[in-house]
């Protein structure tokens, strides 16, 4: 059982992909707590407040956004929540670490920001990292787009 789960993004800009990736957050969160950390990185192309509000209306469904969703500004923390080690950081203040909380993460990502290998996670204590679960791209069409693909090649 999921106690959290979350993922983070420079969302820039959101895309249907994103949406995607969201939506299998919420399932893997099964009503848990679900939280998107939605960067305000100061080479960020869209101001971090303009992203949430994109998202809020894509992920907002016949009027009602997800109940268990909480879309973070990452500009708004008092602490440093960018990136997933400063979410599990934003998590780990809500008392809420281990392998029971899990962060989703693209294809694309899951070398940078394995919580088992990758640099980022020497510091934390093997029993307090998440568990991660990795949304490969299926298909074709807007849904499988990348922003991240699209801003390399594009040289941004």
């Amino acid at each position: 059982m999921v106690k959290a789960a979350y993922t983070v993004g420079r969302f820039q800009p959101p895309t249907l992909g994103h949406v995607r990736m969201i939506d299998a957050l919420l399932e893997k969160a099964n009503g848990a707590p679900a939280y998107v950390f939605v960067s305000s990185a100061k080479d960020s192309l869209i101001p971090s407040a303009l992203k949430v509000e994109f998202l809020t209306k894509m992920l907002t469904r016949g009027g009602v956004f997800p109940k268990n969703l909480t879309l973070v500004n990452t500009a708004t923390c008092t602490t440093p929540c960018g990136g997933p080690l400063g979410g599990w950081g934003f998590l780990k203040d809500k008392g809420l670490v281990g392998p029971d909380v899990l962060l989703v993460v693209g294809g694309d990502q899951r070398e940078k920001f394995n919580p088992e290998s990758a640099g980022m996670w020497s510091k934390t204590e093997p029993a307090e990292r998440p568990s991660m679960f990795t949304l490969e791209r299926t298909g074709t069409g807007a849904a499988t787009y990348s922003s991240t693909k699209a801003r390399e090649q594009l040289g941004l």
